[in-house]
């Protein structure tokens, strides 16, 4: 399965495209499993730009007055997201918020604080991530996920304008069907590179034919 695994990385050209990429995620994720951590947030957005996704400019703020400056470089409108200690479906718990001047940073910053630690007051504030907003008419959910420590099987869930899908990969051949699109070859590439990981979940939305990356969650065996 292996050196089937490996032609199939080098017919796709994966081992050299994503070499860099490869490189620095496996510093990272070696970083947190020494810290044990093991549940990332904006972190994952980091990990699949290293392979060549498109994620929406963001930055962390630890204040308000960190939003406004966020803000005011990113451009408004903004989206507002509460960064805890544990990776969790903020818009689910109210954890969510877009803001389209200054003056609805004022309201919109305490409302996504209070809101998710009402309904999650076990987790630890870490920040508020500040996010270009995508205006786009197109959306792809994607989820990942293993139920062991091999690069193969996995189950992909997909969930787009066409409907969703599910599907269990124990195969390159069955891989080919979700690569038409060229966009999703980095998070496959990262998935595959490294089998630690659990669980990967990536929201994208288009924008003038661009896939852009505005969420993802990523979550390693213990």
């Amino acid at each position: 399965m292996l050196d089937k695994l490996s032609e199939f990385f080098k017919k796709r050209g994966w081992k050299e495209k994503f070499s860099i990429g490869r490189k620095k995620a496996k510093k990272v994720l070696g970083k947190f499993k020494k810290n044990d951590k093991f549940e990332l947030d904006k972190e994952a957005m980091e990990l699949l730009e290293f392979y060549g996704i498109e994620v929406a400019e963001f930055r962390v703020a630890r204040s308000i007055e960190d939003v406004y400056v966020a803000a005011k470089e990113i451009g408004y409108p903004v989206v507002l997201k509460t960064l805890t200690s544990r990776a969790v479906h903020r818009g689910d718990a109210g954890g969510v918020a877009v803001v389209k001047s200054p003056e609805e940073v004022k309201e919109a910053y305490p409302q996504v604080l209070g809101e998710i630690f009402t309904r999650m007051p076990w987790l630890l504030l870490e920040g508020v991530l500040v996010q270009a907003f995508i205006d786009g008419d197109k959306k792809l959910w994607l989820k990942l996920e293993r139920a062991q420590k091999k690069v193969l099987p996995f189950k992909v869930w997909k969930k787009d304008d066409g409907g969703e899908s599910e599907k269990v990969i124990s195969s390159e051949e069955e891989l080919e069907g979700y690569l038409s699109d060229e966009y999703l070859e980095g998070v496959f590439a990262f998935f595959m590179d490294f089998p630690e990981i659990r669980k990967l979940e990536a929201d994208f939305v288009e924008k003038d034919g661009e896939k852009i990356l505005v969420d993802s969650k990523l979550y390693l065996f213990e």
